[in-house]
Formats: C-alpha cells, structure tokens, sequence
C-alpha cells in the first residue's frame, strides 16, 4: 500500500506504528497508530485488492526462464578455447526465439528486424544470466581450506547423528556441517581426498540444493544440485576466465536458457556446442557493436551488424 516499515521482522515497532498512522491519516481514520478490528478489516482489504491487480498486471509477463525456446541440443560444457584472430573471447548462452526465428536460413534471407526480433527475445535471459552471475560472486571464490585430520578414520567430532559435526572418512574424506539422522543434511563442506572441495546444501548424504563445487583443476561450478548432480540453473567459470550459465539436466547442459560472458566484457548468447559457438545467436562487444547471425565452430558464417 505504499507505506514502508522497512523491513519486515515479525515486531510490531515503531516503524509499523509510523507506517499505519500514515494509512489512518490517508484514509481520513483517526491517527493513533493502532488499528481496531473495522480498521484491520479495512487495512485487509485494500491489501487483498492490490494484490489482485498486481497479479493481474504481470500475469502475462513471461519469466526469464519462461521464454519460448527451440530445442537447440547442447553438450556437457568442454573447456571454451580463446578465439583466433581479432574475435575477443565470449561467453555461453542458450537461445529462445521464435520458430520463425529458429528456422531462418541466413543473415543474408532473414530481414534484420527479424534478427532484431531475436535479440529482443534474448534480452530476459540475458539479463537473467547477469542476475545469476552477480548473485555467484560471493559463492565462486577461493575454495575453503581443508581442516586438520584431527580424529582417526571412521570417526566424529560433534554430533555425527542429529547436530553438527566433523566426520573423518575412510580414505581421507572430510566433512563439516550439520547432520539428520545420521546423514549430511543441512550446510556444510565436503573435502574429497583429491584437493575437490563442495560447499553448501545436503539433504539424504547427498549434494542437493545451492551449492558450489571447486575442482581440482580450478573450475568452479556454483548453482543448483538433484541428488549429487548439477540440476538447475547453475554457473560453470573455467580457470581462463570465461563464465557459462545455463541449465543443467543430470550434470549436462541441457537446450534450455543459457548464456556465455568473456572476461572482457564481451557477451555471446545463442547456440554453442563444446566448447565454441556454433549456431545462431547474438554477440556483444564490450565497445557496444552488436552482431547477429550464424557461426561454425566459433567462426563467423553470416553475420550481420545490429548498429
């Protein structure tokens, strides 16, 4: 209704009781900062009523993982490789387009609003991926560093049943977090023996929910995990800089939104395959040029200036 709290903590303080004299005094309701049982009946329908317009209002606005795609098949991310020449790295997308977007032939048979009807399309998923990457900045960065083997193999420090504790694998496996009935369950930290280091959400002994995975070779995985595996919008950020976002479906990257940044500023979303572009998509130069078209194996087919 317009009148802030800021903030909601389940106290009925002073910035409530500022907040609801300020709806008394709109409403012509005299201003004590208490609300009897008519004006809470009021309060609750005026509420009620904005919240069904507002419903109303975004009902046909697609979410940015709701954008119509095309099936565009893409593989298990391989490690992007700089491109040749004078194309500045990128970064990888998944395209959603229109069919009569996904079946063009060409830049050279396509109108360019069309290729302009493309990017359009994009721009929700793209700004999702920003959105994502900015949110991963805290969860990719150094790994945790590995505690002491303070205790022999098979044992625990703490609670290894229903509390948190520290339990020393057989082989040389640690983890840190919280336990439930005798399993991982809850935050935690998992250090395999070979230096791969997973910190965040179990549930069942496994890797479910957010998450970030450090890989030995220095990969980071950071997003969502399905019973040990990468499940759900997530980020990959190879050791080279370059970043990919997309959707996993049991540990691969599946056709669905995904999208490719450089750590130079550039911006590829479109289709991709490996570790290159390959398809159709729209590539963003950090100096503002804008290109759409069709590339093969990271090299431009037809491709055409959008400015």
């Amino acid at each position: 209704l317009g009148f802030d709290t800021r903030g909601v903590d389940g106290i009925l303080g002073g910035n409530s009781r500022r907040a609801i004299r300020a709806f008394q005094n709109q409403r012509g309701l005299p201003v004590t900062g208490y609300l009897n049982a008519a004006q809470l009946t009021l309060l609750e329908t005026a509420a009620a009523a904005l919240a069904e317009q507002t419903a109303r209002s975004t009902a046909d606005v697609p979410k940015p993982d709701q954008v119509e795609l095309p099936d565009i098949s893409l593989v298990s991310p391989e490690r992007p490789q700089e491109p040749a020449g004078s194309t500045a790295q990128e970064a990888s997308a998944s395209v959603s387009a229109t069919e009569q977007i996904a079946s063009a032939a060409s830049p050279d048979s396509t109108p360019t609003d069309a290729w302009q009807q493309l990017e359009n399309k994009l721009a929700p998923t793209l700004r999702a991926a920003e959105q994502f990457l900015r949110q991963a900045q805290s969860h990719i960065r150094s790994a945790p560093p590995r505690p002491p083997a303070t205790g022999p193999a098979s044992s625990c420090d703490g609670d290894c049943s229903n509390g948190s504790g520290t339990y020393f694998f057989n082989g040389g496996d640690i983890y840190v977090g919280a336990w439930r009935n005798d399993e991982q369950d809850g935050q935690g930290i998992y250090f395999h023996r070979d230096g791969a280091v997973y910190e965040g959400s179990f549930s069942d002994g496994q890797r479910n929910g957010l998450g970030t995975f450090y890989h030995t070779g220095g990969d980071i995985y950071y997003g969502s995990w399905r019973r040990g595996v990468r499940e759900g919008k997530g980020l990959y950020r190879y050791t080279n800089g370059i970043t990919l976002y997309g959707r996993y479906s049991n540990g691969r990257l599946s056709a669905d939104t995904v999208a490719v940044f450089y750590n130079n500023g550039d911006k590829y979303i479109g289709q991709w395959k490996g570790d290159k572009k390959h398809g159709k998509g729209i590539y963003y130069e950090s100096n503002g040029t804008r290109y759409a078209g069709e590339w093969n194996n990271n090299v431009k087919v037809k491709v055409i200036t959008l400015n």
